[in-house]
């Protein structure tokens, strides 16, 4: 179970800010080339998804010292309901970020995440306190322990299916199916990167594309 609000607190008191305010953006689908309406699977931002704790695309959390964290989350269209299935996170209403920038104008604005479109920030504060983030994630918390336990799990399972797997006549794309499937029947939901299965004189490539070359007797 992760505890937002012990990180959400621990960093606050590492930044100890009194007047400056600071937004932090989940970021936007990207949209695939020539894909119509496609978009490549959404990830928010890590600074985000650390505080926040989901990855709501256009998403903003928001960080006052006067009055606490804001995480304003947009409405879901009924579009959005019907294609994707998607449901409301919880949070403030996304268009209330104009009237909370508007309520602070003047002040100190620091944005870490991803960029806020309309919106300018102080670089050199942005700097100063995305280096103090990443110094208070280093220490890792019981949740972000378990879940490094679970995704170490889930490769040692991959690897242990590939090593079965390997065997003349089996082709790389072959192996890649056996090495996430493994993955995947392990509890990953996703795999950390894009799998390298590279056979014979591929596999000297240090980032081969699996393919349809076949493993021959030697390789």
């Amino acid at each position: 179970m992760i505890d937002l609000n012990a990180r959400r607190t621990r960093l606050a008191a590492a930044w100890s800010l009194t007047d400056a305010c600071v937004l932090v953006g989940a970021g936007s689908p990207v949209a695939i080339p020539g894909g119509a309406d496609q978009t490549y699977p959404f990830l928010a931002h890590s600074e985000y998804l650390w505080l926040a704790g989901h990855e709501t695309p256009e998403s903003v959390l928001a960080f006052d010292p006067r009055d606490g964290w804001t995480d304003f989350v947009p409405a879901v269209t009924q579009a959005e309901r019907v294609w994707e299935g998607r449901s409301t996170s919880r949070g403030t209403p996304r268009e209330g970020l104009a009237g909370w920038l508007a309520a602070r104008k003047g002040r100190p604005l620091a944005m870490l995440g991803c960029p806020v479109a309309g919106v300018t920030d102080d670089a050199g504060l942005t700097t100063q306190l995305r280096e103090t983030l990443m110094q208070v994630r280093r220490p890792k918390d019981a949740a972000e322990l378990e879940c490094v336990r679970r995704a170490s799990a889930a490769t040692a399972a991959g690897f242990k299916a590939l090593v079965g797997a390997l065997k003349p006549g089996v082709s790389e794309r072959e192996l890649q199916v056996e090495l996430e499937s493994a993955f995947f029947r392990a509890g990953a939901d996703r795999t950390g990167y894009g799998s390298i299965v590279g056979i014979g004189s591929n596999s000297g490539v240090l980032h081969f594309a699996p393919g349809d070359r076949r493993a021959q007797p030697g390789d």
